[in-house]
């Protein structure tokens, strides 16, 4: 007996690894000082509560409370997509309102010609509820690719609660969640090659991009190096900016290639005659002169 357990402690240790890689963790906090609530009358003349996060805006349906979101965006594996979100641990503070929250309007319209639409009232199946409102404070929003293949979650974040009969709101402060993984049927598309300075600047553009940089060298899938793919034979010459012209015109565009160059481009020429005489056809052509980006 204890020679079977022993082999099921094994194969669960075996397991681990995989079972860890099949979801991730991840944190969001809301400053307290940054919570305002206000009171405002409507056009229907009742006073309601707004309630402000800074830098947060709401989001939602016409009619439902108007509540600031914060969006975040997670990079995950190429080959998934975000499954089931669990809220693992939370910190609240609760807060008594003196009146209903402000029901979310219509938006706006931007021309001079037009009328701004009318006032909508609370949503009765909402603000006449015992339910908390929103149902998924944690909720996947979107989910596509950056740069071909990684893969990026977009994640609404509302850091309330509130329950409309009490006229009660719980404000979340911290909130830790995690995010299942399950096989996608999507695959992107591959960037098969590119040079290293424009590589440098898709790393900094995904890093800037993504609330989990930590976890960008775990799953991002990176374009092979251009000046890496090519034989060392091969004198072909690769720039960041191409020119592509006849011959006869080469020397027109001198002093404009100089004057990029001073700037610090990366730049050149390449004639219809030079692509030409390479040799290459069909994709060889492509992997030969033209840049992927």
């Amino acid at each position: 007996m204890k020679y079977i357990k022993f082999l099921l402690v094994m194969a669960f240790l075996m397991q681990l690894p995989f079972i860890l890689n099949a979801q991730i963790t991840h944190t969001v906090s809301f400053a307290t000082s940054d919570l305002t609530i206000t009171t405002t009358i409507g056009e229907d003349n009742i006073t309601y509560n707004k309630i402000n996060v800074k830098d947060l805006f709401p989001d939602g349906d016409v009619a439902s409370p108007e509540l600031p979101i914060r969006f975040i965006k997670l990079i995950i594996p190429t080959d998934k997509d975000a499954g089931i979100v669990v809220i693992n641990q939370s910190t609240k503070l609760d807060y008594t309102l003196t009146n209903k929250v402000y029901p979310i309007q219509p938006a706006q319209p931007i021309s001079i010609s037009s009328f701004p639409p009318d006032f909508v009232a609370p949503n009765p199946l909402i603000y006449n509820s015992s339910t908390p409102y929103p149902a998924d404070m944690v909720k996947i929003v979107n989910q596509g690719y950056f740069d071909g293949k990684n893969k990026i979650v977009t994640i609404a974040i509302c850091p309330f609660k509130y329950y409309p009969t009490l006229n009660k709101l719980e404000y979340y402060t911290n909130i830790n969640f995690t995010v299942s993984f399950v096989n996608s049927s999507t695959t992107g598309v591959q960037v098969n090659k590119r040079l290293i300075s424009s590589q440098k600047l898709y790393d900094g553009i995904l890093s800037t991009m993504v609330d989990n940089p930590e976890n960008i060298a775990q799953y991002q899938v990176k374009a092979l190096n251009l000046t890496d793919s090519i034989k060392k034979s091969d004198d072909t010459r690769f720039y960041q900016y191409v020119i592509i012209t006849n011959n006869c015109y080469r020397d027109n565009f001198n002093d404009f290639v100089q004057w990029e160059k001073r700037k610090g481009l990366d730049i050149g020429v390449v004639t219809i005659e030079d692509i030409e005489s390479c040799g290459y056809t069909g994709d060889l052509l492509h992997t030969g002169h033209e840049i992927y980006d």
